[in-house]
């Protein structure tokens, strides 16, 4: 019986790596496309911004 209580911790390790990884990186990857996201519309806006009021 000790035996199992010794190796539960180091199963759920093994499992719980991989889940904190697909996290963190889903993570990073969907900051990273609405940061792109983001620049791509600010860029729109200003683009609109100096059509409406041309600069004198």
């Amino acid at each position: 019986m000790p035996h199992d209580i010794k190796e539960k911790p180091l199963e759920d390790l093994i499992f719980l790596i991989p889940t904190i990884i697909i996290r963190v990186s889903a993570e990073v990857i969907i900051r990273k496309k609405y940061a792109l996201h983001l620049q791509l519309l600010m860029d729109k806006v200003r683009s609109q911004n100096v059509l409406l009021n041309p600069a004198p």
